[in-house]
């Protein structure tokens, strides 16, 4: 039987399974490549479910300005929770989109139905 390699990680004493690496090491690294190509920036992307605008000549429906509020509030949360420079910028940056969508979603809506969203909880 040959004599198998060691794993190449400091202070392992496990053979060798792929690239160099024992099984957990490698194991370890795969998860690390796979995430770092995933998410560069080390921020992982969160996606609310909001139902889509439509067309700029049709007018939003209540739903769709409650979806966006509702989106805020967990953007604001989640800024909230975040630590570290990069986390609040990525947050920081959701919020203002948010809000831009929210003031153009209430300039093509009637202030009627405005006000219904506003005061609906959420």
């Amino acid at each position: 039987m040959a004599n198998k390699d060691k794993c190449e990680e400091a202070e392992c004493e496990n053979e060798a399974h792929a690239r160099g690496l024992c099984k957990r090491h490698y194991g370890i690294a795969w998860r690390r490549e796979r995430s770092a190509k995933e998410d560069p920036l080390g921020l992982r992307k969160v996606k609310f479910p909001r139902k889509p605008l439509g067309p700029k000549d049709r007018t939003p429906t209540r739903d769709a300005l409650h979806s966006s509020y509702r989106a805020l509030k967990k953007a604001q949360d989640a800024y909230d929770l975040v630590k570290g420079v990069k986390g609040r910028q990525r947050w920081r940056l959701e919020l203002t989109k948010l809000k831009e969508e929210i003031k153009e979603l209430e300039s093509r809506m009637d202030p009627a139905d405005v006000d219904v969203v506003k005061k609906r909880k959420l």
